[in-house]
């Protein structure tokens, strides 16, 4: 029955998963979202220092521990200039991710680089910018909207830079540009061949600008980010994220690379939440958002894809073959790598251990939702901590809490329960094969003995 359901589930989702694997655009979003990591991790850490998440008690108490953390929080509150480091570096992270999407998807193309960068960047600078002269002293000043220049500018960075680049690659396929003898350096060539395509998408985004608002009274930017508000506004729910987990790993069961998939549509909306709960946290605001990518790693896919409970299994088998895996992949998952594991153990199309393979990040994400949204025990997070931050150590340092931790060991322990007796029948069946594989290895020795003796 299962394996009547897995081949309806290739036949339908087996061509749309190779499609979004190899596509262009998704490889050059989750691409642009890991340059933008700096930025998010400098400004959190100059606001952990500014602004220490010290619990209510500390200032209450009298003891020499207490005193120390309530002297840093009154430093902090005396140098805010450290809150200004993360206004600056998450305000900067639409952008940020613009100039990476637009690099990276003009070097799939072998188009220059550098042309498409600055052409991508100046158009959003002129769209989501909306440069306007006010006087200031009776001076005509030229003053940016910088605020839409944070994590919200992401998805219009997205739209920006795929017609500015596409504009790019059609010139330079049709071969539209200035024709220059051989002896020109093709530095120079290359310098004023991006002088077309950059006009030409001026002219086309102050028409898609035009015609929006003459047809719907709003601009690009405004558009963009209705089209796309409700998915972010909606996500951040079990239920939502539940499914989305769950299909990661159903691709991963069916070999097919799940993260690749569906990474590049939740790392932008983990990135809004990270960097607004961070501003809020910053300004004394409530910050709430659960989905985050420290939250994904630290406490939903524990280990990557959530095995991190399969390689302490593999670790600690009976079976010869699975305790080599273990060895094997017990370091990378214990730092959210999870190939070794996956594919040693193996768990494509593995119907042994499909269940609990594909179950475990729907049951993490409930608990996960109920530590941290249902009964308010741990904080939302505000520290975007790499994924291949070790296991426990990421949920700790996300939301800085010792509790974290606590939860992301009680979520082990949970998954390490529901792969058990799943784990146990393949197991058996596989210390079995070793076993009857060893016993045929030794009559086959013992009948070369004898031949030979003969």
């Amino acid at each position: 029955m299962l394996d009547k359901a897995m081949e309806q589930i290739e036949k339908y989702l087996g061509p749309a998963a190779d499609w979004a694997s190899n596509n262009r655009y998704f490889k050059a979003i989750m691409t642009a979202i890991l340059a933008t990591l700096t930025l998010t991790i400098v400004g959190a850490l100059a606001v952990i220092i500014g602004k220490p998440p010290i619990p209510e008690v500390v200032f209450q108490s009298d003891n020499f521990i207490a005193k120390m953390l309530v002297g840093w929080a009154k430093w902090g509150d005396e140098h805010v200039w450290l809150r200004g480091i993360n206004d600056i570096s998450t305000g900067i992270i639409g952008i940020a991710f613009t100039m990476g999407f637009s690099y990276n998807l003009a070097k799939h193309y072998k188009l220059n680089e550098i042309g498409a960068l600055v052409t991508s960047v100046m158009i959003y600078f002129f769209i989501v910018g909306q440069p306007t002269s006010v006087l200031i002293n009776d001076v005509a000043t030229l003053q940016i909207n910088m605020s839409a220049f944070g994590s919200t500018g992401i998805f219009s960075g997205i739209v920006i830079s795929v017609i500015v680049v596409e504009i790019i690659r059609l010139f330079h396929t049709k071969d539209i540009g200035i024709k220059f003898p051989d002896s020109v350096p093709l530095y120079v060539k290359t310098s004023f061949n991006s002088i077309l395509p950059g006009i030409a998408n001026v002219l086309v985004f102050i028409l898609i600008n035009g015609v929006l608002n003459s047809l719907f009274g709003v601009k690009l930017p405004e558009m963009i980010t209705t089209i796309f508000s409700p998915l972010v506004n909606n996500f951040d729910n079990v239920f939502m994220v539940g499914f989305f987990m769950f299909l990661v790993n159903l691709f991963w069961f069916m070999g097919i690379h799940g993260g690749s998939i569906v990474m590049p549509i939740l790392l932008p909306i983990e990135l809004q939440n990270i960097v607004e709960n961070l501003n809020n946290y910053s300004a004394g605001l409530p910050y709430d958002n659960v989905f985050t990518g420290p939250v994904q790693f630290g406490f939903i896919m524990i280990g990557g894809a959530g095995i991190f409970a399969l390689a302490l299994l593999n670790l600690f088998s009976k079976s010869t073959g699975l305790k080599q895996i273990g060895k094997v992949g017990f370091i990378p998952s214990l730092f959210n790598i999870s190939e070794p594991t996956m594919f040693g153990t193996p768990i494509p199309f593995n119907a042994k251990l499909f269940i609990p393979f594909v179950m475990v990040p729907v049951i993490n994400t409930i608990i996960t939702y109920a530590a941290f949204d249902w009964f308010n025990l741990i904080n939302a997070p505000i520290l975007n901590v790499p994924s291949q931050t070790p296991v426990i150590l990421i949920a700790m340092a996300a939301s800085a809490s010792v509790k974290a931790g606590l939860v992301a060991l009680i979520i082990i322990l949970i998954d390490i329960a529901v792969y058990y007796p799943f784990y146990k029948r393949f197991e058996k069946e596989l210390i079995q094969e070793e076993e009857e594989e060893a016993a045929l290895t030794q009559i086959n020795n013992n009948s070369a003995l004898d031949l030979k003796a003969e």
